[in-house]
């Protein structure tokens, strides 16, 4: 629970006279709340005198009231939608005025909400505390979730590799999870209802061996859960195709067929989170033949795309021939 104190006193000519040059339509703001990219509400109370009304500034289609105001103490539930964006460019944090208008005190205050996105480009505000009107707001805790998917080859050391990937809520590595027992072809293990398949395919002879793992774990439109899916998987990234540093063996066209496995993700509703980590050509390995275009990759389902805080490529440690992914979760 936090609490904000604020006033709704000042009466609306002597706002009109100030020369502050604050939006006298939507006051001050007076507290400020950032929330995940999931969907969630919000419980607020507002205590005051006379009849008071709640209102989004920009009408922004995201979030929504269950009332449009009171008289006297009340309250409000604020709703706000997941921030998926377009999954082509990486999601914008977004901000939403939530105006609370007092008509005894023909003033308004403004509570921003701001919810994250990959570009977190908005700034807390300022906090403008007085002593007159009290709001209050609560808000589900948050679980963070960090997730990294590597490879054990090259590591000399598996007693320093365990304690590494101890700071971690969940390493996959190869075909299993490490504290966990390994599995042939691929490995999967559920937290909440998140599930997370980790599969080793470096000697993939075909794409169809992707495609093939995908189809027994995955069901794009007959599953309630989320679904994080990676390994060592070494193919193509259509999604890679328009970087200036993109490597040149790499075919021009997303209809090319050395793409199958990379648009089989993608029409499943799986988002490449190798692409997400950087707006550039990023290689987590460089076989010994030197094929630079040669990738682990993890994909998201489309329901765990915003819950996605950060995507990371980390620096290979320990001996690490491939770099670990990481990837955080706020839901």
């Amino acid at each position: 629970m936090r609490k904000y104190i604020y006033m709704l006193a000042a009466l609306l000519a002597m706002a009109s006279c100030s020369k502050s040059g604050l939006d006298i339509k939507s006051g001050n703001v007076i507290g400020e709340i950032n929330v995940t990219a999931t969907s969630g509400s919000l419980s607020v109370s507002v205590e005051t005198v006379g009849r008071w009304i709640v209102y989004e500034a920009d009408n922004a289609d995201w979030v929504s009231f269950d009332v449009q105001g009171g008289v006297g103490k009340g309250a409000f539930t604020v709703s706000y939608q997941a921030n998926l964006s377009n999954v082509v460019s990486l999601k914008s944090s977004r901000k939403a005025r939530i105006v609370v208008t007092s008509e005894d005190y023909a003033k308004s205050d403004t509570l921003n909400i701001v919810q994250q996105g990959f570009d977190n480009s908005h700034k807390p505000s300022d906090v403008n505390l007085s002593k007159e009107i009290v709001l209050e707001y609560e808000q589900s805790p948050v679980k963070t979730l960090e997730i990294v998917y590597c490879s054990a080859d090259g590591v000399t050391d598996m007693e320093q590799f365990e304690t590494w990937a101890a700071g971690f809520d969940v390493v996959a590595c190869g075909n299993g999870f490490v504290g966990q027992e390994q599995q042939n072809g691929y490995a999967k293990h559920v937290i909440d209802d998140i599930n997370l398949v980790s599969a080793d395919l470096s000697d993939a002879t075909d794409e169809k061996m992707f495609i093939d793992m995908v189809d027994a774990t995955y069901n794009a439109y007959n599953s309630p859960s989320k679904w994080i899916i990676g390994g060592q998987f070494y193919h193509y990234s259509m999604m890679q195709t328009s970087y200036p540093s993109t490597p040149s063996e790499f075919p021009l066209f997303v209809e090319d067929s050395l793409y199958d496995a990379d648009r089989y993700a993608w029409n499943n509703n799986l988002y490449d989170c190798v692409w997400m980590a950087k707006r550039d050509f990023v290689r987590t390995w460089t076989s010994p033949e030197d094929l630079s275009y040669m990738a682990d990759y993890v994909y998201v389902s489309k329901d765990v795309l915003a819950a996605i805080y950060s995507v990371e490529v980390l620096d290979k440690v320990y001996g690490m021939t491939h770099n670990p992914i990481k990837i955080t979760l706020k839901y």
